[in-house]
């Protein structure tokens, strides 16, 4: 009997019968008993016939399991248990908040530009446009910092833990450079790709304001990274809350000048932006204190070692390609609306931001 279905298995018959007290299990002992008159060679023909009908009618049964069962049977096994499920989930669920708040900052600031014209709103996307443009790449090289933990983690290797962890800050470092230099170039880039005239200036403001915030963008997917290989995520989502909930009191005062603040408008944002980023990894490096000081202090001297910290950046670049590529995308559409015009612009802001946080879940997942 099939144990799952409880259905009968198919089993070849043979020949193999009694008649008259004569077993007979194979076709070459049926002819002497035949002889013998032990068996009629009519009562063997029909005995067979009845057998040949007994295994079409198996065949049939067989064909006519339904598809459902013949797919839970077949499958059983490759389908994630219950545990393995709890497992995934327990790890997941932060992992979104983490995305989805990493989002949700852009979502805010589109949000609270948006009560200060459609031209602010264009300005913001612009900017936010040509940000991520530069630092994608970075953030990107920095994710090949991820195997590298996870393995060190899992071979249970503290020292290759912190050398990973400390080649991943000095990327970060090195990175910043090229990124903040290219947001320098924001005026004439944006200009050269044929931008509303009357929008550029804000872009341009805001993309430079961005740039104190390019080395905490960076060092906090680092320690994202490593803490995530780690499986400690606790501290980036209660950091990510932290920071979310500063970044919308900053736009509130920066943006409209509220508390004394000055109304910078679109800088505001941008200044909000670069301070919030600086919160998430002064926040996340207290928070995580226990967990992140022994591979903090002290810095090895291997750290610096040309050799291995090129090894890493090349296992991170092409993920630092494909991120390029990817965003290329959504960044010419972004440039395309730009060329209809200021309100087609922060139109098109609006319903991205909108997808792009309802895509951090399955992100997160992943």
């Amino acid at each position: 009997m099939c144990q799952r279905c409880s259905r009968s298995t198919y089993v070849l018959p043979s020949p193999a019968s009694t008649w008259n007290g004569a077993n007979v299990t194979s076709a070459s002992e049926v002819a002497p008993e035949i002889a013998r008159g032990a068996i009629s060679a009519e009562d063997y023909a029909r005995a067979c016939l009845a057998r040949i009908d007994a295994v079409e009618g198996d065949i049939k049964a067989f064909a006519h399991l339904d598809r459902e069962h013949v797919l839970r049977v077949s499958t059983h096994g490759a389908l994630p248990a219950r545990v393995e499920m709890r497992a995934l989930l327990r790890l997941a669920v932060p992992i979104v908040a983490v995305q989805v708040g990493i989002m949700l900052m852009g979502v805010v600031d589109t949000i609270m530009v948006g009560h200060l014209s459609a031209r602010a709103l264009a300005a913001v996307a612009l900017g936010n446009i040509y940000f991520w443009a530069c630092a994608v790449f970075g953030m990107g090289v920095i994710m090949g910092l991820d195997p590298v933990i996870a393995q060190a983690v899992g071979a249970r290797d503290g020292i290759a833990v912190t050398r990973g962890f400390q080649r991943g800050v000095l990327l970060a470092v090195l990175l910043t450079v090229p990124t903040s230099i290219a947001l320098l170039f924001t005026a004439p880039v944006l200009r050269a790709l044929g931008q509303a005239d009357d929008v550029i200036p804000l872009a341009t403001a805001y993309a430079l304001f961005c740039i104190p915030g390019v080395f905490p963008f960076l060092a906090f997917n680092v320690l994202r990274q490593t803490l995530q290989a780690m499986e400690r995520v606790r501290p980036i989502v209660i950091t990510m809350i932290v920071a979310n909930l500063a970044n919308v009191v900053l736009n509130w005062m920066l943006i409209f000048g509220n508390l004394g603040a000055p109304a910078l408008g679109v800088a505001g944002a941008a200044w909000a932006t670069s301070a919030s980023r600086w919160i998430m990894v002064v926040g996340l490096v207290a928070v995580a204190w226990a967990e992140l000081r022994p591979h903090l202090i002290p810095v090895r001297s291997d750290t610096f070692t040309l050799a291995p910290l090129g090894r890493m950046a090349a296992l991170g670049a092409p993920i630092g390609i494909q991120f390029q590529l990817e965003y290329g995308i959504f960044a010419v559409v972004g440039l395309l609306m730009g060329t209809l015009g200021t309100t087609p612009l922060a139109a098109h802001q609006v319903a991205l931001n909108i997808a792009s946080f309802t895509f951090m879940v399955p992100v997160g997942i992943a």
